[in-house]
């Protein structure tokens, strides 16, 4: 079981009329939602280019964003898994704030992370010098380190690519 598991709330009300005398008692109860982030990956590629020059530097743009419902409390990350035909030759990170920094490692570590908003990655990659016709591709998936799980793990990751 989660260690924020869902819990039962039971909340009772007396109902007095005029002298202080119960009328009734009513009894509710409801079962809160165990907590959930689900972080999604998207991206998109600098000026929408579908095929570039051999030499051309592409710039692939990955945006994570926190769908919710709860706050990821630790750290949300972000980190290009593969890169297919080409070299990442620079990496930014932008937080939701708009404060970026250039990463060192694969990964970006926004930390927390709330409920609607979005962290995003910047890749410069260089293609891979000598070959034409291939597809350049890059893959960014998001993890989480806290404790809060994400429901949907089919939008985690996505892949943008080109031909050169």
């Amino acid at each position: 079981m989660h260690p924020i598991a869902s819990k039962v709330i039971t909340v009772t009300a007396v109902l007095l009329l005029g002298g202080g005398v119960a009328a009734g008692t009513l009894v509710s109860s409801a079962t809160a939602a165990p907590p959930s982030a689900d972080l999604r990956v998207t991206g998109s590629v600098a000026g929408s280019e579908h095929t570039v020059e051999s030499f051309h530097p592409v710039v692939f743009v990955f945006t994570l964003k926190n769908n919710g419902p709860s706050t990821v409390d630790s750290s949300a990350d972000m980190g290009y898994t593969s890169v297919t035909n080409g070299t990442v030759t620079d990496q930014l990170c932008v937080f939701p704030d708009g404060n970026s920094f250039n990463a060192d490692s694969p990964f970006c570590e926004f930390g927390q992370l709330r409920s609607g908003q979005v962290a995003h990655m910047t890749l410069i990659v260089q293609p891979r010098s000598g070959v034409t016709g291939v597809r350049l591709s890059a893959r960014v998936c998001s993890s989480n380190e806290s404790d809060i799980p994400d429901p949907v793990s089919s939008n985690n990751c996505a892949t943008k690519s080109v031909r050169y």
